[in-house]
């Protein structure tokens, strides 16, 4: 009740409300069009938006025709790049939609001497990445040769065929697809790095160009205050099995 109380207090007192035109790409297990609600960081960007009055209409694209889309203000913005600095030139970032990603990297199992490679000589090492993401400058800089293909898919397939060295992937991302899209054999063949590369929080992100641009980031950024103040973030990631608290969604 002392959510939906604020609720109200807040679509009441919001200087407008209207509805949301937003972008976005498949990322299982996280958002996607043909998930059960189309994937927990949709439903917690929909609840926030209508925590404050507003409706949201999500489409769903390839990632780099999803952010061309929002860059050029052809829609509100999208969910949810991670925030770097040539997004910055174009758009208003909210607050950090949970859960973060987390960058890890996988070798081919029987790939033991780039694990030495990562330590002193990363310039021997072919790491995927994938057309339409955006790495940190530090990354990029490794030293390390780049590969890039059209989805994390690509790359797992890849590397468990022994074609590149490394992946980078978000780990839970990695183990959705190599638990639901990988063969017996492939699966096999995939090893995890245990330490982590980064840690990259999710955003929503509006066009500045778009009409009242920095209203519908304040009016973001307020609902989700209310999602997680209430508990109803955790809520939602343990329903769709990302956190330990909720029967987990089939997808």
């Amino acid at each position: 009740m002392k959510f939906l109380f604020s609720a109200l207090l807040l679509i009441s007192t919001a200087s407008f409300a209207d509805t949301i035109n937003l972008s976005s790409a498949d990322y299982l297990p996280f958002y996607g069009e043909n998930l059960i609600e189309q994937g927990p960081v949709t439903k917690i960007v929909t609840e926030a938006f209508a925590a404050v009055g507003h409706e949201v209409n999500i489409n769903f694209y390839p990632w780099e025709r999803a952010e061309t889309l929002a860059s050029e203000c052809k829609v509100d913005g999208m969910f949810p790049p991670w925030d770097k600095p040539k997004r910055r030139v174009w758009g208003l970032f909210s607050d950090a939609i949970p859960p973060a990603n987390e960058l890890v990297y996988y070798r081919h199992k029987s790939n033991t001497q780039v694990l030495s490679d990562l330590k002193s000589n990363k310039s021997n090492i072919t790491v995927g990445i994938v057309n339409g993401y955006v790495y940190s400058d530090a990354f990029l800089n490794s030293g390390m040769k780049l590969y890039e293909v059209q989805s994390d898919l690509n790359n797992l397939r890849k590397l468990a065929r022994q074609r590149i060295d490394l992946i980078i992937i978000d780990k839970v991302r990695a183990e959705y697809l190599i638990k639901t899209q990988l063969e017996e054999h492939e699966r096999a063949q995939i090893s995890l790095i245990e330490s982590m590369v980064e840690v990259s929080p999710q955003h929503l992100v509006i066009c500045k160009k778009a009409p009242n641009a920095e209203q519908k980031i304040t009016d973001f950024n307020s609902g989700l205050k209310m999602l997680i103040d209430s508990g109803r973030v955790n809520q939602i990631l343990g329903e769709f099995g990302l956190i330990e608290n909720e029967p987990k969604k089939l997808k």
